[in-house]
């Protein structure tokens, strides 16, 4: 009898578990980590590899005990799936599939971890969303974006460095990121960019904002001031550790441990901007269950309930990986055969083609062809790469994060500057142009992206003309074309033998690449 009675129990109990509502959203989470799981898998890597973005470690677990802590908020409220949910889950995974067939792993990311947030507004409805919102915005915090900002901190710091110096009387000369000093010479690394601080008061301050304030105002003015204190304090950090290494002759603070004293240093400061922030905290914010939601009248339509709102998010779900799928197998293959043999002919007033220079080199990640040359304009050298990608796939892109235009362990980034460089045609091809530095060589660097015929201006402006290619039925080819040239006298700039190099062989160039007709003739083998 007990027993039978134990088996009905059962029974109720599962029935329970089964109609509870929640069940959809956990389901829906599962499904979305499932089937994105190389998304999320990307996101941990990128966690791991970048001091940056450590804080991605703790969010998902933060977006857990808060939705646990402030339980009472949505416990109560009814369920009520949402259509606009479901079109924002949609929206998600166009998000994500843009991000595929461009290899934009942010872009992906994103989309992945908006799919979670949108999966709780279709199944569980707008209310529910309303009274977790916070966690659940929370979780772009994951999302490794940001390195972008790298180079203007980097100069921040430097020139922050630099006045300071000036204003007690140090005497001072900088060259890009390299800062000279009587005693010693200073370089601003990416590590000294301040971007790890910047990234973890952000997400630090955001979180203490809704703990402790209640007012938008007064959240919104503490997530700026934990923007703002960063950027003066790491660049207040860099000058101390100059300071101290010029007292001490460079006995401290060199090396290691000026790392270890900007965390120490940082620490200090965060935590007085907290105390301060504590001393205008709102008690009511502080309340561990907080105030739950009033359900509202707002119903959805009598036809969905949380588990027609699942089978229409997994719908959705499988038809992104159908459709990923189907672009995945379109032939992206150019013909880039020329790219093995064929360079300019030299013109009027240069020679060559002679081997290009072997102290640098651009470094990308598995292109398709590479052709290197060099060639003298009277005796200045100006060196010639491209490297074509005829198709793509995750981590061989013409377009990473990982591609480098020069050695960063040989070589001293001292400036970056997006400019046009006009042919004789009228043409204006855009370039971003680096400057670097080693010893006493300093060195210019050209890169123009070229998809297809076009040149275009910048990284994400060639994952787009990509992308269209595709869709169009064209390859989508992409070719980086780097051309640099160093210093040829104490006081002559590099720049004008690489502009000159473009101005006179970027047509040709491009011709020899693609193997067309018109260029084939004024082409030569290489070198």
């Amino acid at each position: 009898m007990n027993t039978a009675a134990s088996a009905v129990g059962s029974t109720h109990v599962g029935e329970r578990v089964l109609r509870n509502p929640l069940l959809a959203v956990v389901l829906a989470w599962l499904a979305v980590a499932i089937v994105l799981r190389e998304t999320f898998a990307e996101m941990w890597r990128a966690w791991g590899a970048s001091g940056t973005f450590t804080h991605g470690y703790v969010i998902f677990p933060i977006v857990i005990y808060l939705l646990w802590y402030r339980r009472e908020r949505w416990q109560g409220l009814p369920m009520r799936p949402s259509l606009l949910g479901v079109v924002l889950v949609a929206l998600a995974f166009a998000l994500w599939l843009a991000g595929s067939l461009l290899h934009l792993n942010v872009a992906m990311q994103f989309g992945a971890v908006a799919a979670l947030v949108s999966a709780v507004v279709a199944v569980a409805g707008v209310e529910i969303f309303r009274a977790a919102m916070f966690p659940l915005l929370f979780m772009f915090f994951a999302v490794p974006v940001g390195e972008e900002l790298v180079p203007w901190l980097m100069d921040f710091t430097a020139h922050f460095t630099v006045g300071a110096l000036n204003a007690v009387g140090i005497p001072v000369y900088a060259e890009g990121h390299l800062i000279y000093i009587p005693t010693g010479t200073f370089s601003v690394e990416k590590a000294c960019s301040g971007i790890r601080y910047l990234f973890a008061s952000i997400v630090l301050g955001t979180l203490y904002a809704h703990l402790f304030y209640r007012s938008t105002w007064r959240r919104v003015l503490f997530v700026a001031l934990c923007a703002l204190v960063p950027l003066l304090a790491n660049g207040l950090r860099a000058f101390l550790i100059v300071i101290l290494a010029h007292v001490s002759r460079n006995e401290i603070a060199v090396g290691v441990d000026h790392l270890i004293y900007g965390w120490i240093f940082f620490g200090f400061v965060m935590l007085l901007v907290f105390w301060i922030g504590r001393a205008f905290a709102e008690p009511a914010a502080t309340e561990p269950a907080g105030t739950p939601a009033v359900p509202t009248t707002a119903a959805s339509p009598g036809w969905l309930n949380p588990w027609i709102a699942l089978s229409l998010v997994l719908a959705l779900l499988i038809g992104m990986r159908g459709a990923e799928a189907t672009l995945e197998r379109r032939d992206t293959r150019a013909t880039v055969s020329s790219a093995l043999a064929q360079v300019p002919a030299p013109h009027s007033g240069w020679t060559g083609p002679i081997t290009m220079s072997s102290n640098w080199q651009p470094q990308f990640a598995g292109p398709s062809h590479v052709l290197t040359a060099a060639y003298l304009h009277g005796a200045h050298p100006v060196d010639v790469a491209l490297l074509s990608y005829a198709e793509e796939r995750a981590g061989t892109e013409l377009v990473n994060s990982e591609n480098r235009l020069f050695d960063p362990d040989h070589w001293t980034w001292l400036s970056e500057r997006s400019l046009q460089v006009a042919l004789p045609d009228g043409q204006q091809v855009p370039v971003f142009a680096v400057q670097v530095r080693r010893g006493l060589t300093r060195r210019s660097i050209w890169r123009i992206f070229v998809v297809g015929e076009r040149a275009v201006s910048g990284g994400l402006a060639a994952k787009f003309a990509r992308a269209q290619a595709i869709l169009r039925g064209e390859d989508g080819a992409g070719t980086a074309l780097v051309v640099s040239a160093e210093q040829t006298g104490e006081n002559a700039a590099p720049e004008p033998e690489v502009r000159e190099f473009l101005v006179t062989y970027y047509p040709q160039l491009l011709s020899c690449l693609r193997d067309t007709p018109a260029g084939s003739a004024a082409c030569a083998p290489a070198p």
